[in-house]
């Protein structure tokens, strides 16, 4: 499904971009260096890091 998002927006980024936005996306929910247990916090904390995506 992300594939296809980015196919979509592939425009919109330099060629060379699409690979690191695909892997800063998936970062975002990498939770193997976090203690926090999965509930309303552990999204807070990924709804966080896809924020600082979005504006970066």
């Amino acid at each position: 499904m992300i594939a296809v998002v980015l196919e979509r927006a592939g425009p919109k980024f330099p060629p060379g971009m699409q690979a690191e936005i695909r892997d800063g996306y998936w970062a975002c929910f990498d939770t193997t260096d976090l203690t926090t247990e999965p509930g309303p916090g552990l999204v807070e904390l990924i709804d966080a890091r896809l924020g600082a995506l979005a504006t970066r």
